[in-house]
């Protein structure tokens, strides 16, 4: 989901619970029973999209592909040291020309360094028999050099089907969120012509609505500072206990909680060599509570 599809199903999920808390007055009449069930069934479409995701493919670290390019020219470089000899006693100038190669040939970019090594693998392959009949190469060394240089090349393209099936489910997302939106404007409407005089449930009704939009801007801002030199502290934390939440300052000092239900709750903060501290601190429905929190050292 996009982040905006995200703030929509939070909204959908309050509306559902006020669903079940007013449930009894949705249970007669023509129009507002089906128009309930249109809605649950809409978002059961979103559930089930979302069950069909495949977790996104995290890319290779540089580490891993830098890994693979050395092994796979260590490889090449091997045979080819042999195979150069070779070369050189049938005077064939192209293959001396591809199997003169060091690791200065390999240095260009990663996918310049690919299509060299699948170059060289491809005259191997083509003179295997002649290369195995007279050089100390072997049939698994060839074939090494081709594991290797696969192996390199699956680290630098990312799986196209990975990528496909993901953008088949994101699209899927679009009409599914559509025909929420469409009932649930459906049955907004019928809630307040058919319910309007019923106050608190209007009430109720309005807040599952606005969920999302006071609760995204419910918000923590703290700086972490050393009391004794005033030096601002990255690497803090600070904790809201009961929420489970919790950030981490930055090298300004500044860390930021954001996106959650007003409430009264014990907030606990610590870094590295300093004494733990906790407050209980009252958040108000979509504003931000600022702390400057002087840590001693202990």
């Amino acid at each position: 989901m996009t982040s905006r599809q995200i703030e929509k199903y939070t909204v959908y999920q309050q509306v559902l619970l006020f669903l079940v808390a007013y449930a009894q007055y949705f249970t007669t009449g023509k129009q507002l029973p089906p128009a309930v069930i249109k809605l649950k069934n809409a978002i059961l479409g979103i559930d089930a999209i979302t069950t069909k995701r495949i977790p996104k493919a995290s890319a290779p670290s540089t580490k891993d592909k830098a890994t693979a390019k050395l092994s796979m020219i260590d490889v090449i470089l091997k045979a080819a040291l042999l195979i150069l000899e070779w070369a050189k006693s049938t005077n064939n100038t192209q293959l001396i020309q591809d199997f003169t190669l060091t690791k200065e040939s390999f240095s260009g970019k990663g996918l310049k360094a690919l299509q060299l090594a699948q170059y060289v693998f491809k005259v191997m392959s083509d003179n295997k028999a002649e290369i195995i009949a007279n050089t100390d190469v072997t049939d698994a060394q060839i074939t090494t050099v081709g594991t290797k240089v696969s192996a390199f090349e699956k680290l630098l393209i990312k799986p196209t089907n990975v990528r496909s099936t993901q953008s088949t489910i994101k699209a899927l997302y679009k009409p599914a969120f559509a025909l929420s939106e469409a009932a649930l404007t459906s049955l907004t409407n019928l809630i307040k012509g058919n319910l309007s005089s019923n106050t608190q449930l209007i009430l109720d009704f309005e807040k599952a609505l606005m969920y999302h939009i006071e609760t995204s801007h419910t918000q923590l801002l703290v700086t972490f500072k050393n009391k004794a030199t005033g030096a601002l502290l990255e690497g803090a934390r600070v904790y809201i206990k009961e929420l489970d939440k919790e950030a981490f300052s930055i090298i300004s000092g500044f860390a930021k909680i954001e996106a959650f239900e007003a409430g009264t709750y014990h907030v606990i903060f610590s870094a590295d060599g300093f004494t733990e501290k906790t407050q209980i601190l009252t958040f108000k429905l979509g504003e931000k509570t600022e702390v400057v929190m002087e840590m001693e050292v202990g």
